[in-house]
């Protein structure tokens, strides 16, 4: 009995060990991550915008309101070092969870698409090992950056007022967190070919999952006069982003926690996210089993399936009255059966049966071909794309039905905020992808080689880019046209919303489309337009914001710039005019009646001059996308490969 014992501790050891968990696949991921630049350029940009938000957060907590006073300055130290690992804490926080999804959003399949993942599932090494070699080589860079914020916290903590508790608690939740955000992005890796669409189908599935869904049943649940007691309790030990509230919350005030009505333990909300995410690891080991197995035997290796990655000439059997004979292309070659070998990816004959009829088109066939282009063939993805944004929807809308709330304007700034967010996002990815999946597919240069001008191929792509994304803005416009026609929204804010809408489609297509014509591959792509858009309407608010409460000869400046700054933001403004047009008795006002109230300069107008004043930011903001769409088409053909 001892000696079995003793050999399942040996085996349970030899089996736990990290070379046995991880295989070679994780030295071969280390090495191969020391060679790409994009990770030094990572943790280059990581390390500035973290230094720019510390420098000002402390320049803003000490100095503010004291004239600069040493005295006041001195007292204001333990402040400051709230403030500064508060907000170092959830910059660490949001950050690694985007990192993570990024990093792990083309984990498995780059191996899918170069069709090597046949050939390592044909090694030794098994299923599980590839996935913990994955997720262990990726995460490694994630701790690298989140090492780099350690001595600052040690540093910071010298002045005051912040206890290691907090330290600890804040760091073990955002590892867990971006643990569990890089196994949803690796699961998507798998389903997905694409690492763009990965990372935004993780994000949107973490946006749903971890934040609307728990605010929804807690607005019914306060709506229905129950405690919400138990239900917060439930969160804040199963949802890394409540936890983290609360405990920046008690930083700040530590009275927030005593006479608490219910009880928190950050360490159970670690170990929960853990398990959810070791619950997903083991999902992708069997998915990943099933995708190796199909590109083994010839299919495309993408669970719902998919074209095969471009590749040398293939052929194909046809049967003839001879025999089978190969196929190249669609073309028939008369040669022995035997001497024929099929490449493993099938084609469909280029010539069309006999008797068939052809159809006929007019006008660009780029045009046609891009207006026609659907976003996926797979049949079950479109059917997931449809009905899971509906059901959401729909529980959405009868949530705010059933407490009748469509008639605030709060709800109104929720809807137009998420949808105009989701069209940014979905246009974005549209316009930066169409250029570069043509050069993925090695069909570039072919198309280059037309006699289609530069002009009109940029024109086709903007126009393919209006068509696909068209459904997620025509549910923006179901909703202001509803809630105009219910009564609930004034018919001049259709207007407002319709221009911010149409300037902010031009413009996001005029910029993916050069960056996609500029770089070589769509995720490449895809992460510069989204890191451009989220610096331009997000980042640079946070720092220009953070600047103006510094008091310094220039303030004034920085604080026109930075109103500026959120004047020119497309979801300020959409807030602003939700804000001054929703509502049963907004609705009911004549257009000259209405008062907007934001930042210069929208401050103190009226239905009218909003109007006027939305329409030159639309010219402005349509001049400079159809700028960017013709610096695209000149650029079309300088980097062809």
């Amino acid at each position: 009995m001892a000696a079995a014992v003793l050999q399942f501790v040996r085996s349970l050891g030899r089996w736990l060990r990290p070379p046995s968990i991880t295989g070679p696949i994780f030295a071969k991921e280390l090495r191969t991550s020391s060679r790409r630049r994009r990770n030094y350029v990572l943790r280059g940009v990581y390390l500035l915008v973290l230094t720019a938000v510390l420098v000002l957060v402390w320049l803003a907590t000490v100095y503010s309101g004291s004239g600069a006073s040493g005295v006041y300055a001195v007292t204001r130290h333990a402040e400051a070092g709230k403030a500064i690992i508060g907000s170092l804490a959830w910059f660490q926080f949001l950050a690694a969870q985007v990192v993570a999804v990024i990093l792990l959003s083309n984990a498995v399949s780059d191996e899918i698409y170069h069709r090597t993942l046949a050939v390592l599932m044909s090694t030794p090494v098994r299923p599980r090992q590839i996935i913990a070699g994955k997720l262990a080589s990726k995460l490694l860079q994630l701790v690298i950056l989140l090492a780099v914020s350690v001595p600052v916290l040690a540093v910071v903590r010298v002045f005051g007022g912040v206890p290691w508790d907090f330290v600890l608690c804040s760091l073990c939740l955002t590892l867990s967190a971006a643990v569990l955000a890089g196994s949803v992005s690796l699961f998507f890796s798998i389903v997905l070919r694409r690492a763009w669409a990965s990372i935004l189908v993780t994000l949107g599935a973490g946006f749903v999952g971890l934040v609307l869904l728990p605010w929804m049943l807690g607005f019914l649940l306060i709506s229905s006069g129950e405690e919400p007691w138990g239900f917060m309790e439930f969160l804040l030990h199963t949802n890394p982003f409540f936890a983290m509230g609360l405990a920046t919350a008690a930083l700040s005030d530590p009275s927030v926690m005593v006479g608490a009505p219910f009880s928190f333990y950050w360490p159970l909300n670690c170990a929960i996210t853990l398990g959810l995410s070791f619950g997903v690891l083991g999902v992708c080991v069997l998915l990943l089993r099933r995708v190796g197995l199909k590109q083994a035997v010839g299919d495309s290796g993408v669970v719902g399936g998919g074209p095969f990655p471009p590749g040398p000439p293939a052929m194909a059997w046809a049967g003839g009255a001879g025999g089978p004979a190969p196929v190249v292309a669609g073309a028939a070659i008369d040669a022995a059966p035997i001497m024929a070998v099929p490449a493993p990816v099938p084609l469909r004959a280029a010539s069309a049966p006999a008797g068939a009829k052809v159809r006929r088109i007019s006008g660009s066939p780029l045009i046609w071909r891009e207006l026609r282009q659907p976003l996926t063939r797979s049949t079950v993805k479109k059917v997931l794309a449809v009905v899971i944004p509906l059901v959401i929807l729909a529980a959405m809308y009868a949530a705010w039905w059933g407490q009748d709330g469509l008639d605030d304007d709060e709800s109104h700034i929720f809807f137009v905020v998420v949808y105009l967010i989701a069209g940014i996002l979905f246009t974005s990815v549209l316009a930066a992808k169409a250029v570069t999946t043509e050069k993925e597919t090695s069909s570039w240069p072919l198309l280059l080689s037309t006699p289609v001008g530069s002009g009109h191929i940029a024109a086709a792509k903007a126009a393919g880019v209006f068509r696909r994304s068209l459904p997620v803005w025509a549910v923006l416009a179901a909703h202001a046209l509803t809630a105009a026609l219910a009564g609930v929204l004034h018919p001049v804010a259709v207007i407002q919303l319709g221009l911010i809408a149409g300037y902010v489609v031009v413009f996001v297509t005029g910029l993916g489309l050069f960056l996609s014509a500029l770089l070589r591959r769509s995720t490449a792509a895809v992460l510069t337009v989204l890191g451009i858009i989220a610096t331009l309407w997000g980042l640079s608010h946070l720092l220009l914001g953070l600047a103006a409460e510094i008091p310094f000869e220039g303030r004034q400046g920085v604080q026109t710039a930075f109103e500026f700054s959120v004047a020119c933001n497309p979801v300020a403004q959409a807030v602003i005019v939700a804000d001054a047009a929703a509502g049963d008795y907004e609705a009911g006002r004549r257009t000259a009646e209405l008062d907007y109230d934001g930042p210069e300069p929208f401050d103190d107008l009226n239905g009218d001059t909003a109007t006027v004043l939305v329409g030159q930011y639309a010219l402005a903001y349509s001049a400079l996308g159809v700028l960017l769409a013709w610096l695209a088409a000149v650029r079309l053909r300088r980097r062809i490969y």
